[in-house]
């Protein structure tokens, strides 16, 4: 963790927020009405829960979903002491 008020601390959240603002197509300076809450939670939920974690791929985790990897690594077999 970076030292107190360093400005790194809140840039992962920042990013993720503006993705989700861009996507969802609220800016701050829309003068136009929002989404009410009901709304808004049913987008977020999808967004987060079928696209993020189960449909979009990452190159970080070698293009599968967040979701395909974890199945991949509860699947693998564990390393026993005698392997080392």
């Amino acid at each position: 963790m970076p030292a107190k008020g360093c400005y790194w601390d809140n840039a992962v959240v920042e990013d993720l927020f503006y993705t989700l603002k861009h996507e969802l197509g609220i800016d701050d300076d829309d003068e136009e009405i929002h989404p009410s809450p009901k709304d808004l939670q049913r987008e977020l939920t999808f967004r987060i829960d079928d696209y993020y974690n189960s449909g979009r791929r990452s190159s970080t985790l070698n293009n599968a979903c967040p979701i395909g990897y974890q199945q991949q690594y509860i699947r693998a077999p564990t390393l026993a002491l005698a392997d080392f």
